[in-house]
């Protein structure tokens, strides 16, 4: 991609994310031939978890190394994590959507899912970086 490009895309990202609700429920993931999912509770010292796009990765095992254990009460919310698989098996991508509208019953915070009043710092310096 070109660095005008790159320049622009990140610019369209951390505006849209002004235009969100503060109480959004966020998660921040990239994807290519890895898969990057980053923490978003941590300001000090950010994490990266990234795992290969050849390696076969089960949505329970997803959820169990994420430490998503709640995640059916997200999706019963509207949200939620998804890993979509191409034909010979392998995970292509992930997908945590955000959901707005205040608290969500029965959900334990992680690091990876937080509202963007929370985590927009983080976020934005992860794009800036």
């Amino acid at each position: 991609m070109i660095e005008s490009e790159f320049a622009s895309m990140k610019d369209a990202i951390i505006k849209s994310l002004q235009l969100l609700p503060p109480d959004s429920l966020v998660a921040f993931i990239t994807f290519g031939t890895t898969v990057n999912l980053y923490e978003l509770g941590f300001d000090e010292i950010p994490k990266c978890y990234v795992f290969r796009g050849d390696k076969d990765v089960t949505p329970t095992a997803l959820r169990h190394l994420l430490g998503l254990e709640s995640a059916p009460a997200i999706a019963a919310a509207g949200g939620g994590a998804a890993v979509s698989a191409d034909a010979a098996g392998h995970a292509s991508a992930v997908a945590i959507s955000a959901v707005s509208g205040g608290q969500l019953p029965h959900v334990v915070p992680n690091a990876f899912l937080r509202p963007l009043q929370e985590c927009e710092f983080t976020l934005t310096s992860i794009l800036e970086g």
